[in-house]
């Protein structure tokens, strides 16, 4: 999946960039990548008609030319593509209006908004969301993987603890664990954790980036640390091809 990203300000065009890459690696399913046009740029695409995003976020105040008008002729002639605008003015939410679009952010609100309208997006592109899907007589849940946080043993039960809520379920982590995919560790007897989720790690414990404690057993320190570290390599590498 390619995005696009346009703006005049080639410092906050990286920033969005960083925002959207940091919240797509929540969703190890979706290839993408993201380009950032300065406004000549795409007008250039859009006259060769060699535009070839699947996704565009589009600043509206630029020098020369509005990005209202480069979203018309996105809809004009690439009406499958989802328009995402960006601006630090409020002023222009009426204007957006009179093209069509699916979210209007402003750059204030980014870290908020921004994942909200991407989300969108995918659901438009018909992109599915990676998920742990469970069916038990009494309990139906599909949560997606980014939003869980750990597993944790309950007895003969597990409880997923998730970012919209907790729900225990009548299966063990060995058999969740092949559901979870390659974002989750076994760091405990007791305990399988989101990497994504993690801020601080020591030989004995993680710290969650919504402050949990999860603990590292004794047995799984040499694992714990070679997998959070490789995991980290991995996210250092995609940051470097994206800079370069």
């Amino acid at each position: 999946m390619n995005i696009y990203i346009c703006d005049n300000d080639p410092l906050h065009m990286k920033y969005t960039n960083q925002c959207i890459v940091r919240y797509l690696k929540q969703k190890p399913s979706i290839d993408f990548q993201c380009e950032e046009l300065l406004p000549e740029k795409l007008v250039e695409l859009l006259s060769k008609r060699t535009f070839l995003a699947d996704m565009i976020v589009l600043d509206i105040q630029m020098r020369w030319k509005s990005g209202i008008q480069l979203a018309e002729q996105i809809n004009d002639f690439y009406p499958r593509c989802p328009v995402i605008f960006l601006t630090a003015y409020i002023d222009y939410a009426t204007m957006v209006y009179e093209t069509k679009h699916i979210y209007f952010v402003l750059k204030s609100q980014m870290e908020e908004m921004l994942p909200k309208a991407i989300d969108k997006a995918l659901d438009i592109l018909n992109v599915e969301e990676p998920c742990l899907s469970l069916a038990f007589p009494s309990l139906n849940i599909r949560l997606p993987l980014a939003k869980i946080f750990y597993l944790e043993k309950n007895q003969h039960h597990t409880l997923i603890r998730t970012e919209i809520k907790d729900f225990t379920v009548p299966s063990s982590l060995r058999e969740l664990s092949p559901l979870l995919g390659e974002g989750f560790l076994r760091c405990h007897g007791s305990y399988i954790v989101n990497l994504y989720h993690i801020s601080q790690y020591s030989n004995t414990k993680f710290i969650l980036d919504n402050g949990m404690i999860v603990p590292i057993g004794r047995t799984f320190q040499s694992i714990s640390r070679s997998t959070y570290w490789g995991y980290l390599s991995s996210l250092l590498t995609m940051d470097m091809k994206e800079d370069k």
